[in-house]
């Protein structure tokens, strides 16, 4: 299913949205559409949210296109670009915000951009307080509209309205976008849940309600609160559930396991009922 869903994003002239989790290839998937645009003669514009990742993808990338064998030049010098005359090189990786600035004061600096790979897309957003989500949203605005006949890559591990956004895609573009959001992960995931047993919540609420009233008795008063001798008495030994799950093995058996966590018991904490009885079950946590 993945590969003939990124496959068609492959091809020259189309856009691809996949989402794939951390460690699954995003990267690599990028490297194929950038080999076949620079094949065609253009340059790529990769964009990164971070100074740090700019600097770890420009690595990254000079590893996989290097100069000496392929020819091409991975770059990250922003300064460089603003310089007259000057020409991107192969691949030039930058922030949405310096992206957006190079669209602004030289646009023709884009003439022959073929591709612009966008990471950590999730971050674009239409309305945000954030600004580094506006200048991204600027930045994909402004680069279709300076160089229509590019391609887009969008990437992310994380993304709720994907199908949306491919749409958005395609009616800005007037092109096809490929959406991609396979099961499959590279690993498997460790899920776990903090149990306690009803029985030992049960014991404990009847201590907590010993005390407080022992403690009511003592000082001649009613609390309308749990008392801190009370609210001390609310311990109880942790238990943990894990699971391995299999995003890719449809109909698997789950691997689980139940076990205590600590040795020793936790303090939870709790709310009386109004009439002073008990303890509500709903403050226990």
């Amino acid at each position: 299913m993945i590969r003939d869903k990124l496959s068609q994003g492959v091809d020259h002239f189309s856009g691809a949205r996949p989402i794939l989790p951390t460690g699954a290839g995003k990267t690599t998937l990028s490297c194929l559409k950038i080999a076949a645009v620079l094949a065609s003669g253009k340059s790529v514009v990769f964009v990164a949210p971070t100074h740090a990742l700019v600097d770890q993808l420009t690595d990254d990338l000079q590893k996989v296109f290097p100069e000496s064998l392929e020819g091409s030049v991975v770059s990250s010098d922003f300064d460089r670009l603003f310089a007259s005359g000057t020409n991107f090189e192969s691949i030039e990786v930058m922030t949405p915000e310096r992206c957006l600035a190079l669209l602004s004061y030289s646009p023709e600096a884009f003439d022959n951009v073929g591709l612009l790979v966008f990471d950590e897309c999730h971050l674009l957003s239409p309305v945000s307080s954030l600004c580094r989500a506006l200048d991204g949203m600027f930045c994909v605005l402004a680069f279709n509209s300076i160089a229509p006949e590019a391609d887009f890559l969008f990437l992310s591990a994380m993304l709720e309205n994907g199908a949306a956004f491919a749409e958005w895609i395609e009616e800005l573009t007037g092109r096809t976008c490929v959406f991609a959001d396979p099961l499959w992960k590279p690993s498997r995931q460790a899920r776990g849940v903090l149990l306690y047993e009803s029985a030992a919540i049960a014991q404990m609420k009847r201590n907590a309600i010993a005390v407080q009233r022992a403690e009511d008795a003592r000082k001649n008063k009613r609390a309308k609160n749990l008392r801190k001798p009370a609210a001390e008495a609310l311990q109880c030994p942790p238990h943990a559930l894990f699971g391995l799950q299999h995003n890719w093995l449809a109909g698997a058996a789950p691997s689980c396991t139940l076990t205590a966590i600590s040795d020793a018991p936790v303090t939870l904490t709790g709310k009386l009922k109004r009439d002073g009885s008990d303890l509500s079950d709903a403050e226990c946590k």
